[in-house]
């Protein structure tokens, strides 16, 4: 279908698939827009009263002209032996309300804005007789502009009577909706009322209902019905009321949980009667929450001071609770302070007020007996006070750097400064910067070493830093004062952050490969690196990532690759806290000690956001959530500042001769902000390469750009093609895990098998289209596995002792494989690398012969290597293998002969990085993947209120 036009719609890409047909999305000739071009199923074209059912309410649903419904422009068919109808749509961009909620609870404010969009949109829909009976956050998109649009409007219903069908619309969502349901009981099960799980007739009030679990999830980050079974979940919605969303979300007001709850009502005569109903209630909320919001700021600016509610000017809930999630005073707390206070002074004031006013004994019995009540009910009030706002459930972004170089940063406990890492030309530099001033002052110069994880004393006062110079076997722990004096060396190999005690008497520091390889241990010592002492020795497994120390001194948080556990200082036992968080690269414990912020890799993408675990509950939710990538979070003493570095990269593929030789030119078609992760040239010479959720195929000229594979809730990393006009990817959204699966499939995407859940990445097919291989972290851990799937076979027993290798190639006839070994000579400080070149399937004594790679590049100003990806090559005549060398942050070619004679360098590219490299199938062309990173520091200031 791609490229195809079909009446005056041009097919441009597949958006996604499901029970409900295919959705491409198309350019209109006519008009110069944007469409989505929905294909219904087959079955739909088959059946004659179907069709016509469908085209009728089509009609009917295109009549909805609102602003938050997804506009149905048209009806047609594709010509065809079966003229298959299809609906162009308005085409939309951002996201559905499932992924923005993702299992957390969506703000006050954002609820009740596009609550009130909904509403108003399905009293639009209900006024024309239209339904759409199937309301569920999948159904529903959130715009980049911040509305809400129901998609599908009206399409559900027309499918009532369709074998097998049903109203599950996972067209733009392309997974299976959870607990879907076809046939006649049209709807997706966990959001039906209670008379459509029933199968009577419905009439408005079902999308009531409906509306109310999608209200109800927002609130909460959780359905309101669930189980294991269909069967469960119809029980649930029949005979179960749901757990209070209180429960679920301190945070929620009382007056939104009593709408929600009557949207749920299960009897609808007693339910909410109409979307106009509904969207009054969440109109007067957002009305009084605003209308809070003005009289607290209203009397913060006339007093100066903190803010009470009164009786009189306060329209907050009566719990106190602002809605943007502060805690103060409520009105009744207020009015019965003042009321007790009068009490306690004695009868002098009640017959005082006896006289003012003229009251009789009884008046004043009923007097006294409000007053108990009262006082009672605001010792209740204070003893059951509701818990503190979320922090950094709303929060402001500003940008601090724009050098576009900044790799790490840390911020100071009092806010002022950040200590950022900057890289400028593959050269690394300390700086401090006053943030207040905005004056940058040079901490560490550029001297050819790599700075990492930069962190302040608890008091300010010393900075820490780890530093890997040149010729260095390990990282070391330097310490300096804030304001001048020179950096002194306080440990050596220090493999992950440093953190000082909050008292500022100790640090601590973890080290690998002790006390044995395959081991680490947590260290303790004075702040100035003297008394060392071992905290926690011998714990094998894997190794830490990060360290962070609670506010109260007693544990200390330490991440791994799968998750973070907790070491208890008085039992000196490490414990499990959270699993399967993924690569956790910074932590930091919140000032009350109830959390920890993490800047964590999401599992299904190369990026990195950032989260935040409750403690001791684990309870997650994510603070960033957006396409750029976030680490680095270290969090001021207050709580209130959060500094990140804010990562972007630019992609592209150049072409060039073969030699290397020659001007390079930009395949057109790639967007640069696309996050490209690896291509590979398919044997009739266009390229493949991943992006994101998609694997796509286009011509060397930009032209004929298809999309091969489309998964928005996976991510696509590695591609290979064999000369069979198969591929492999390593694609993680099919399987729950943390790993990259690998998949073999057609040139086209289809017929996608699994061969294995954790592969890693794919790097080579063999030549006669048998063997897919791949290594998992590790290169030197290398296997095959059969592509038609089977055991995988390891490809590590070479005659190499003790000598990891860090790359590798496999030459064009299949036998021989290449193996990159990066070593140093610690006296002379040049690179001892060396290549060396084995039978492909032989173990034991199978070296051939050993190769030296640039003998003379100087350590810390080159660096020689496979470098990312694995980018290391055969020629295409197989006299010599091609690899990376870096100078000052530039990558170019190297290559070195097989027969011994000297290497050189083939590329002469004076910025960017090379991510990978493929010489083309005829041996004609070279493509090279050329990336530029970017990162920034911005600073997150916690809004909550």
């Amino acid at each position: 279908m791609i490229g195809k036009t079909i009446s005056h719609y041009r097919i441009i890409e597949k958006l996604g698939g499901g029970g409900m047909g295919v959705v491409y999305k198309a350019e209109d000739t006519r008009l110069g827009r944007f469409v989505a071009l929905k294909f219904l199923p087959e079955g739909v074209a088959r059946d004659k009263q179907a069709l016509e059912r469908f085209q009728r309410e089509a009609r009917a649903a295109s009549s909805l002209d609102h602003p938050n419904i997804c506009t149905i422009y048209e009806i047609g068919e594709a010509p065809g032996e079966i003229r298959q109808p299809y609906i162009a749509m308005q085409f939309l961009e951002g996201t559905t309300l499932k992924h923005r909620i993702a299992g957390n609870p969506v703000a006050l404010d954002l609820l009740l804005d596009w609550g009130i969009e909904i509403a108003d949109a399905l009293d639009a829909a209900h006024a024309r007789g239209i339904i759409h009976r199937d309301i569920k956050p999948a159904n529903i998109f959130i715009t980049t502009r911040g509305h809400a649009k129901i998609l599908d409007f009206g399409l559900a219903k027309a499918m009532e009577n369709t074998a097998g069908l049903g109203a599950t619309q996972a067209t733009l969502d392309q997974i299976p909706e959870h607990l879907t349901s076809p046939g006649v009981a049209v709807g997706t099960v966990a959001y039906m009322s209670p008379e459509q799980a029933r199968g009577e007739p419905l009439d408005a009030r079902t999308d009531l209902f409906s509306f109310g679990a999608v209200l109800y999830e927002m609130a909460t980050g959780r359905m309101p019905f669930t189980g294991n079974t269909t069967a469960i979940v119809h029980d649930a919605i029949l005979n179960r009321a749901p757990i209070p969303p209180v429960r679920l979300n301190p945070e929620v007001p009382p007056k939104l949980e009593e709408v929600i709850h009557k949207a749920l009502e299960k009897d609808r005569e007693v339910r909410c009667q109409s979307a106009a109903e509904l969207r009054a209630d969440l109109k007067r909320l957002k009305r009084d929450t605003d209308s809070g919001r003005l009289a607290a700021s209203t009397r913060a600016t006339e007093s100066g001071g903190p803010v009470v509610p009164s009786e009189t000017t306060d329209p907050a809930p009566r719990t106190g609770r602002l809605a943007s999630g502060s805690t103060v005073a409520g009105s009744k707390f207020s009015a019965t302070a003042t009321v007790a206070t009068e009490y306690r002074s004695g009868s002098s004031s009640v017959n005082a007020a006896a006289r003012r006013h003229k009251f009789s004994t009884p008046d004043l019995i009923i007097i006294a007996i409000l007053i108990l009540a009262a006082a009672s009910y605001g010792g209740y009030a204070f003893l059951h006070r509701a818990p503190a706002a979320v922090p950094f459930q709303n929060f402001t972004v500003d940008q601090v750097t724009n050098t576009g170089t900044a790799l790490e940063a840390a911020i100071s406990p009092d806010g002022r400064f950040l200590l950022t890492v900057q890289s400028d030309k593959g050269l690394e530099s300390l700086w401090l910067r006053d943030i207040v001033s905005g004056s940058n002052t040079e901490v560490v110069a550029p001297l050819g070493q790599a700075l990492r994880t930069p962190a302040f004393s608890p008091n300010g006062s010393y900075i820490y830093f780890r530093r890997l110079s040149a010729g260095a076997l390990g990282w070391e722990l330097l310490r300096a004062p804030l304001f001048g004096g020179a950096p002194q060396v306080v440990a050596r190999d220090v493999d992950t952050n440093a953190i000082c005690s909050p008292d500022g008497k100790s640090i601590a520091y973890a080290r690998r490969k002790t006390p044995s390889v395959g081991e680490w241990s947590l260290f303790e010592a004075d702040v100035d690196g003297n008394n060392e002492k071992p905290l926690l020795a011998g714990a094998s497994g894997q190794v830490p990532l990060n360290l962070a120390w609670s506010p109260d001194g007693k544990r200390i948080a330490v991440a791994f690759f799968d998750g973070i556990r907790i070491f208890d200082l008085a039992t000196d036992k490490i414990n499990p806290f959270v699993h399967g968080v993924g690569f956790a690269d910074r932590l930091a414990w919140a000032p009350d000690g109830h959390s920890i912020f993490v800047d964590y890799h999401i599992p299904v993408s190369p990026q990195f956001q950032i989260g935040n675990f409750s403690f001791p509950a684990g309870k997650f939710r994510n603070i960033t959530n957006d396409a750029s990538t976030y680490t680095s979070a270290s969090l001021s003493e207050n709580g209130k500042t959060l500094a990140i570095v804010q990562h972007e990269e630019s992609h592209e593929i150049d072409l060039l001769p073969a030699s290397g030789i020659g001007t390079a030119s930009v395949v057109a078609g790639i967007p640069p902000k696309a996050v490209l992760t690896t291509f590979d040239w398919t044997p009739d010479g266009q390229l493949l390469f991943t992006a994101g959720h998609k694997l796509m195929r286009i011509r060397t000229d930009g032209s004929a750009a298809t999309v091969l594979l489309n998964d928005k809730e996976g991510w696509l990393k590695d591609v290979i093609s064999c000369r069979n006009q198969t591929i492999a990817v390593t694609w993680n959204g099919r399987v729950e895990g943390i790993g990259w699966p690998l998949w073999h499939a057609n040139s086209d995407g289809s017929g996608a098998k699994l061969l294995i859940e954790n592969a890693g990445t794919v790097w080579a097919c063999s030549p006669d289209n048998k063997w897919l291989y791949y290594f998992n972290g590790n290169v030197s851990e290398s296997h095959r596995i059969l592509a038609t799937g089977g055991k995988p076979e390891a490809l590590s027993d070479f005659d190499l002792p003790g000598i990891p290798f860090k790359g590798l190639a496999l030459s064009s006839d299949g036998n021989t494989l290449a193996l990159f070994v990066g070593q140093e000579d610690p006296q002379t400080h040049t690179h001892a690398d060396k290549i060396v070149l084995v039978k492909a399937h032989v173990r034991g004594k199978s070296a051939v012969t050993s190769l030296p790679v640039c003998p003379q590049c100087t350590l810390g100003s080159v660096s020689v290597g496979p470098a990312r990806n694995n980018a290391m090559h055969f020629t295409p005549d197989g006299r010599a293998v091609a690899l990376l060398v870096e100078d000052k942050g530039v990558d170019n070619i190297w290559v070195q002969p097989l027969d011994g004679s000297k290497g050189r360098q083939i590329t002469h590219f004076d910025s960017q990085y090379i991510q990978d490299f493929r010489w083309s199938p005829d041996g004609k062309r070279l493509a090279i993947h050329r990336w530029s990173p970017s990162g920034d520091v911005v600073l997150l200031r916690d809004s909550t209120q």
